[in-house]
């Protein structure tokens, strides 16, 4: 060996850590500073301070071993052990001991750890142990009786599994006295007798993988405290769960299974406490994930049933039972497990074994639905969902309430329109009847309503001065699949027309009012789970409006015409209530909806005499609400429906323009076609009606 190399490698180490060189067989280091070992120790390695890496990324096959004792012993304040993938940690006793003054920082193996009584023995304090994939910490000995991972006293932080924690003979992992604040199993924990067993508090224990045993996979004792265990992987045991203490959470989205169709989870009479269990597991019995747990001894004081489909949701087929249970859906709340998912329908055997003085409830709702517990035959009890989800019925109300838009803009502009309406046309009686059609629309969602119209009016005097009625009866309304509306009942309005002069020049005032019922039929089409819901109910428009203009001559053929005026406006829908069926079992109600709004109009109209009995007409004009309603749309009958703004962002200033022509046939005969354009409060819906008339005057 070169002497001069050596000195310089422990000159080194008072400063940083010490190497042993390899060399085959080696006196068995003493770590004081942190301390590479690279070599084979065959009396044990007394590790007590610093830092203890066994083995480097380039070395070969590095051995710890004990012939008479453990292959590593630990004690003071200490650092991270680091085992890396080329070293291995035997001894005929145990791999690692953590004496009762053994504070380990971090224990990180990724090679091998066995002894053969245990890999790791403690009972001081080990901050985190990680167990690497590929790695594994074992006891070996066929009849020791001796766990893999034995944790007799002391405290552990957290336990972090990718490897293989094993014992030939007993447990895989056993904390008899000593508190573990995690476990979490990502690899394999297993043991002849056992898989992992506690007999004092365990913060939390996550499964994602697998833990399995001959006898119990899981084995709490009757000093055990569990605050949360979860299992996402596999328990494959005679027993899954044995348990003697208390379990705090408990949530099983994975599965506990065995070849023989034993017990998977046996909750102790007279000592296990399960305070709330929340599991997945149950449905069609084709995979360990959807057949039932077997249950027995003492029920857990809440029960709460995970469901994901159909044919995967929890169930439980209860043996020798003991107390009751309260029963209800999983909402959510555990970390990693999303809330339930329901679907209207019957999910057999959700419980067997049971009466109904096991269940302290048969009956509730969740997200929407209702659910009740039905005995089905003998003891087994069957899971009955109606009504729809929450958020599914939340967006088949909004579908409907976008219909009811385009509908309520409609109505509104055929009401407003009408109170354009006129009959101008008189003869020696002074009397001018008005006959035609009418066609509105919305370009939203292409509704079109057809009626026909009849205008009367009497002429009060020589400037034309009027007054008079109208009748809008609908033909047909069509567009919609969601609101119908009825033809039964027609609109009807008046009017009063005041002229400083019978050629339109000068002062003229109108006033107009109009009164529109239309009978409906709502029906709000299904979403996801919700249901198809129908009622009838009836929207009432109803308006008034009073305008000012001032017409002069501009030409001989050219009149303009400026214009000011107020309106007011209101729809209103009356509450209903959907009808119930077969298919509808939770019918929604809902309240009367109410819109209205004030507002100033301004324009300019012209007329131009195309030709002595021809005159073309146009306007444009801005609508300003001064003040509005737009109405709120609620429903009650599923929990948790929010109400709808039914126009939470309003167009509070309109444009509407106005084409049209009329032609004399005689001096008491005038064919009259209109084209009206407006924009409407709701946003992105504009409507067109169009005015074909024939007035004939008396």
């Amino acid at each position: 060996m070169n002497l001069l190399k050596f000195y310089q490698i422990a000159l080194a180490s008072a400063f940083t850590f010490v190497v042993i060189s390899k060399a085959g067989a080696q006196t068995c280091p003493i770590a004081t500073t942190n301390t590479i070992f690279t070599g084979t120790c065959e009396t044990g390695i007394t590790w007590i301070g610093g830092n203890l890496t066994l083995g480097t990324t380039t070395s070969g096959s590095v051995t710890a071993t004990s012939l008479s004792g453990d292959a590593i012993s630990a004690s003071g304040e200490l650092g991270t052990l680091n085992n890396t993938s080329n070293s291995t940690i035997s001894s005929i006793k145990t791999g690692i001991l953590n004496g009762p003054t053994g504070n380990i920082q971090s224990l990180i193996n990724s090679g091998f750890i066995t002894g053969t009584e245990s890999g790791l023995w403690s009972y001081g304090t080990v901050n985190r142990i990680t167990n690497n994939l590929g790695a594994t910490i074992s006891s070996t000995g066929s009849e020791s009786g001796f766990p893999g991972i034995y944790l007799e006293s002391g405290s552990v932080g957290t336990i972090s599994n990718y490897g293989t924690i094993s014992s030939n003979s007993y447990v895989g992992l056993y904390s008899l006295n000593a508190t573990v604040d995690r476990i979490e199993n990502n690899g394999i924990i297993s043991g002849r007798l056992g898989g992992l067993t506690s007999n004092v508090r365990i913060g939390e224990l996550v499964n994602n993988n697998l833990i399995t045993s001959l006898s119990n996979g899981i084995e709490f004792g009757g000093d055990s405290f569990v605050d949360s265990f979860k299992n996402f992987g596999t328990i494959y045991a005679p027993w899954g769960l044995t348990n003697s203490g208390t379990i705090v959470n408990l949530t099983n989205v994975g599965s506990m299974t065995s070849d023989s169709g034993s017990g998977n989870l046996y909750n102790n009479l007279g000592q296990g406490v399960i305070t709330t269990f929340n599991n997945l597991q149950g449905g069609n019995a084709s995979s360990p994930l959807t057949t039932a747990i077997n249950y027995s001894g003492i029920l857990p004081v809440n029960y709460n049933i995970i469901v994901r489909s159909l044919s995967n949701y929890g169930q439980l087929a209860v043996t020798f039972p003991s107390g009751s249970t309260n029963f209800a859906i999983y909402g959510g709340g555990v970390e990693g497990v999303s809330a339930s998912t329901l679907t209207k329908g019957t999910y057999n055997s959700v419980f067997s074994g049971i009466t109904i003085t096991n269940l302290n409830n048969t009956s509730g709702s969740f997200n929407g639905f209702r659910w009740s517990l039905v005995n089905s035959s003998s003891d087994i009890w069957d899971l009955i969902v109606t009504g729809a989800s929450t958020v599914d019925t939340q967006q088949s109300i909004a579908n409907t309430a976008t219909a009811l838009t385009s509908t309520f803009a409609l109505e509104n502009a055929v009401m407003v329109n009408s109170l354009t309406i006129d009959c101008s046309v008189f003869d020696m009686n002074g009397i001018c009847v008005n006959a035609g059609r009418r066609h509105s629309s919305t370009h939203s969602k292409e509704l079109n309503n057809a009626s026909g119209i009849i205008i009367a009016s009497y002429r009060l005097n020589q400037n034309n001065s009027r007054i008079g009625a109208w009748i809008d009866q609908n033909l047909s309304v069509s567009g919609s699949s969601i609101v119908k509306l009825g033809n039964s009942i027609p609109m009807i309005g008046l009017f009063g027309l005041w002229r400083q002069a019978p050629d339109g020049l000068g002062v003229e005032v109108k006033g107009s009012a109009a009164y529109a019922p239309k009978d409906m039929t709502i029906t709000r089409q299904a979403f996801g789970t919700s249901e198809l819901g129908s009622g009838g109910s009836q929207l009432i428009s109803q308006g008034a409006q009073m305008t000012a203009k001032y017409g002069f001559s501009v030409m001989p053929e050219l009149i303009v015409s400026p214009y000011m005026g107020l309106r007011y406006t209101q729809n209103k829908m009356k509450g209903y209530t959907e009808s119930a069926s077969v298919s509808v079992t939770a019918p929604l109600t809902y309240s009367a909806l109410n819109t209205n709004a004030t507002t100033l109009l301004a324009g300019v109209g012209i007329s131009y005499r195309l030709m002595p009995k021809a005159i073309l007409f146009a306007s444009t004009g801005l609508e300003t609400d001064t003040g509005a309603y737009n109405g709120t749309y609620s429903a009650t009958g599923i929990d948790g429906i929010s109400p709808l703004n039914f126009n939470p962002n309003p167009r509070k200033n309109r444009v509407t323009a106005t084409l049209g022509a009329n032609f004399e046939f005689a001096k008491n005969q005038q064919l009259d076609i209109t084209a009206i354009y407006r924009q409407e409060a709701h946003q992105a819906v504009s409507t067109t009606t169009v005015f074909a008339r024939f007035a004939v005057g008396f």
